[in-house]
This record gives structure tokens, sequence and C-alpha cells, in this order.
């Protein structure tokens, strides 16, 4: 695939009126700010339940009301497996997920995609580890690195800068047609 410039991306406004020159596609439409919140949510929401879960299986492990060791011993044991499934399902789905298809669960559903910006293409698992590291210096000042694509001309996150990706939008599956209003 070519690589991906500037003087390609189109508006998503003349995208959608049919403006874009014959031959430009969906995909190559820089993905909003708001829908990249939204599939970083549903992608945290995954780990939810097992944090959850684990949680309350420790908490019940550790509290003293528990007549047996053995039984304590098993909810500590417990919460602490349903902790690594739980890193275990969110490392699947940003790392090796979003590395190799170039889309996470998330981003499947709000219809967009992580690539390189060289070329075109899913960044590979070792990038996206590296993009999900580098997702700390977004975090340092106060978060503010995950706002920058609402300023930044080419909607890049600091973490997108370091492993050179940039977030597309993609046509969404058809089973997802129906929230299309939601992630205007």
């Amino acid at each position: 695939m070519e690589q991906i410039t500037e003087g390609t991306m189109k508006s998503k406004a003349e995208v959608r009126d049919g403006n874009a020159a014959e031959g430009e596609k969906a995909a190559d439409v820089r993905s909003s700010w708001m829908k990249r919140v939204l599939a970083y949510e549903i992608d945290n929401a995954l780990m939810v339940p097992f944090l959850v879960v684990s949680y309350l299986l420790v908490v019940k492990g550790v509290a003293r009301d528990t007549t047996s060791e053995y039984i304590r011993a098993l909810y500590i044991f417990g919460g602490i497996n349903l902790t690594a499934y739980g890193i275990v399902v969110g490392f699947y789905n940003r790392c090796i997920m979003m590395g190799v298809t170039g889309q996470s669960y998330g981003k499947k559903f709000v219809g967009i995609r992580l690539v390189s910006e060289a070329t075109g293409q899913p960044i590979g698992v070792g990038n996206a580890i590296v993009r999900e590291m580098a997702h700390m210096i977004d975090i340092v000042p106060v978060g503010l690195g995950f706002l920058l694509p609402i300023k930044d001309r080419k909607n890049q996150t600091g973490a997108d800068k370091i492993a050179g990706s940039v977030v597309l939008d993609v046509p969404r599956r058809a089973a997802f047609q129906g929230l299309h209003d939601i992630t205007r």
C-alpha cells in the first residue's frame, strides 16, 4: 500500500458528501477524537468484569469472617487468577489484535483502524506494545496527551507519534450500522 500523506486525507464532510477525488475512500479519513475515546473506553470495559470480581474475591479472602484458612486462600488465589485473566484479555485486545489487524474490539465497534503512518498497514505487535507503553507519556502531564488529537493536524496522541501510527475511519461492519448516529 502506498504511503499515506496529508494531501490524500479528506475531511469527513468531503467524503460524506462525495466530493472526494475519484479513488479516495473513507479509510483515508483520520478518525475523530470522540470515536477514539469511545473505542478506548470499550476496550477498558472488557477488563472491568475480571477486575471487579477479582477484587471482591480478594476482599472476601482477606476478611476474617471465613472460618477455614483453605477457603480464604482459594478466594485470594481466584482473585489473583481473575486479575491475570483480565490483563491477558486486555493485552490480547490492545496489543495483539491491534498489531495484527489494526483493530481492537472497541475500534471495530466504532469503525476505526490503527495503521502505520508510513505504510498504511497494521503496525505489528511489537509497535503496538511500544504504543501502549508510550501512552504513559500521554498520562504524565495530567492526561493532556490524550487530548492532543483534538488540535494535532494528524489527530495523533504522543504515543501515536512515537509508534509512527495514525487512526483512520473505516467502514463499519453491518452489525454496527445502527450506531451510526452515536459516533458521528
